[in-house]
Formats: C-alpha cells, structure tokens, sequence
C-alpha cells in the first residue's frame, strides 16, 4: 500500500483581489484520465444546530415532494415541514441512514455515471455503482482496500474522533484510467467538523443532544461492500 498521506495537503494561504484562500494539494495531479468518486459519510449530514428551528416551512415541502410525493402527511401539506423532518427524510431514501455513507457522484473521464445517487441505498445497488466504478480494474480495487482498512486502523480509536463530530465529510475516490497503478483514496471536507466535550462513538443511532454522526459505521459498511466487488 502506498504511503501517501489520507488527506489533502495544506499548501499555505494564497490572497488574490483582496481575498485570502487556503491552498490545497492538487488530489488529481499526474492523472490523465481521472475516475472519481465523492463517498458522503455519516448518518446524519447536517449540524444539529442547522435543523434546531421547528419553524414549518413550504418551500421544504416542495423539495420534498420532489423527492417522495408521497411521504408528506395531511398536516404537513397543509403547513410545510420542518428542516430536520426534510433532511431525515433525505438521508433515508439514500443509503445513508442504513449504512452510514452514500455515493455523492461518480465521474469517470469527465463524463457522470449515470446513476440516481439520491436513492441508490441498497448494498446491492452500490455494489454495483462500485463495480461501475472500477471498469475491471483490479489494481485500485485492492489497494484502495487497503487503504480504506489502514485508514479504519488508524481512526478507530483516535483521540481527535472520539471528541470531534465528522458532519458533511466525504472520502474521495480516484484512479488513472489511462494508468490505474495511480490512484489515491482521501478523506475531505471538514468544514462541519466541530469539538465535542463529550465522547462520541460514531457508531451509535442519533438523538438530538448526543453528538453522534454515524462516521465509523459507514466506515465499516464501506469497507465490507467495497471487499465484494472483486473485478
């Protein structure tokens, strides 16, 4: 297994008409024909604080009909709904809520894969947006194992987890299809990633108040799917 790092690199702070932005590694740097894939982790991919207004709200309603007409009730039709019952509803009809991760998008060559990634939630379904994935390419398919099983090793038990809760953060996928001994597997988006002054297990169901996101146990959902779909 390689020995790069599992996530980007800080490159400094660059400033541009006034404004300063951070500088970040280049994931894809050296491949020439890219296949990516965005992995959302969690169970829940939303802050607390995000869905702690009850406010009812009819624009929510719309996008939730969007979504599943047929899972507003009576009332809620009536007087829209709220963000937590919106984005619950969101995170159940994806893989998410079951498994603890869900396939954000995959693109290979430039071009999406065509798939509905909203609702793609069974183990069989992403199985095969997995294989889709790979193209038959066997070479990323074990080392990206292994990387995703040294990566479990090393964040199990880590002291950071266990007091930080890992919210809209996502594992990115991506290999050279010109060239798959090039590939990477790293963890990204960390800007809902917040301190907690309780423990957390990130394996636990969540209820408001108890911090828990669901990160290891879409983790292992992860590792396990991922180590059934042998090109």
């Amino acid at each position: 297994v390689s020995t790069q790092s599992t996530w980007a690199e800080h490159r400094g702070v660059v400033e541009m008409e006034g404004e300063k932005y951070i500088r970040m590694q280049n994931l894809l740097f050296g491949m020439t024909s890219p296949a990516i894939m965005d992995v959302k982790m969690g169970t829940r991919t939303f802050l607390e604080s995000e869905v702690a207004n009850d406010k009812r709200r009819k624009d929510l309603l719309k996008k939730m009909m969007a979504l599943d007409p047929n899972s507003p009730t009576p009332e809620e039709l009536q007087e829209g709904v709220t963000k937590l019952r919106y984005m619950q509803l969101r995170e159940t009809l994806s893989s998410s809520s079951s498994l603890g991760f869900r396939i954000e998008g995959i693109n290979i060559s430039q071009k999406k894969l065509d798939i509905d990634t909203k609702t793609t939630r069974s183990r069989e379904q992403i199985a095969e947006a997995f294989k889709n994935f790979l193209k038959g390419n066997h070479i990323p398919w074990i080392e990206m194992l292994a990387r995703l099983k040294q990566l479990w090793e090393h964040i199990q038990d880590n002291e950071f987890l266990l007091h930080h809760e890992i919210v809209g953060s996502s594992i990115l996928f991506a290999y050279d299809t010109n060239n798959p001994s090039k590939w990477g597997v790293w963890m990204i988006d960390f800007a809902k990633t917040t301190p907690s002054d309780i423990v957390i297990t990130h394996r636990r169901p969540w209820v408001v108040g108890n911090r828990e996101d669901g990160y290891l146990l879409g983790l292992s959902n992860l590792i396990d799917i991922w180590a059934s779909c042998q090109p």
